[in-house]
């Protein structure tokens, strides 16, 4: 009986010494695979992911102590990853006002083309391992998409785009939770006849900001 016919792993070359860190990014790569086909993490297992890597489930052991911390991986990753997509919508913006919008686009854009990870880095499903924000304790929250969020608001009052009248962190946590009902809404529904990403969100983030 073959390997495969048994269901285990197939052979895989092993990793030269000292490559150990290569492994370990690729059971993060097979890991997102599985979470990108399925769009549900909570149905990923540590015998599918050394599967997927052509390894063995106990060597998925040696880099990660249990299938939670290799989920915080994958999330540290997808925040990384949505962390450059939104500074590359927002780099061509020619004021602070299309910034915000262009980065709230983003946000529920980078939703829509990755539910899974998605999912996975903004549902709570990792907390405390991430904090309430989305934010990896091990970079401060300086990286997170809460803490960009009030930055692009402040950059709008301090413009003369938006009103001051409101701390930006306040306004903040108003706008995050209508871009995430927004998010997961056309994750969860997408049959629904909801207006076009390009009309929802800018109107959105007119209102809840209050732009002049």
């Amino acid at each position: 009986m073959t390997t495969e016919a048994a269901g285990e792993a197939p052979a895989r070359r092993r990793n030269a010494r000292g490559q150990g860190r290569r492994l370990r990014e690729e059971l993060i790569d097979a890991a997102g695979a599985l979470i990108a086909e399925s769009g549900d993490a909570s149905t990923l297992s540590i015998r599918q992911v050394g599967a997927r890597a052509g390894v063995a489930a106990t060597s998925v052991y040696l880099h990660f102590t249990d299938l939670d911390q290799l989920k915080l991986a994958v999330a540290r990753r997808g925040l990384a990853e949505f962390g450059r997509l939104r500074q590359a919508a927002v780099a061509g913006a020619g004021t602070a006002a299309e910034a915000l919008i262009a980065g709230s686009v983003a946000y529920v854009r980078f939703a829509a083309d990755n539910p899974g990870l998605y999912r996975l880095m903004f549902g709570g499903t990792l907390a405390p391992a991430l904090n309430a924000w989305g934010a990896d304790p091990e970079d401060a929250g300086d990286g997170s998409a809460y803490a960009g969020l009030v930055q692009a608001i402040g950059r709008c009052q301090r413009d003369g785009a938006a009103s001051a009248d409101a701390n930006p962190a306040y306004l903040a946590g108003l706008l995050w939770p209508a871009l995430h009902g927004i998010a997961t809404l056309r994750i969860d529904r997408p049959t629904l006849p909801l207006p076009p990403v390009e009309d929802v969100v800018p109107e959105t983030v007119r209102r809840l900001i209050r732009f002049r």
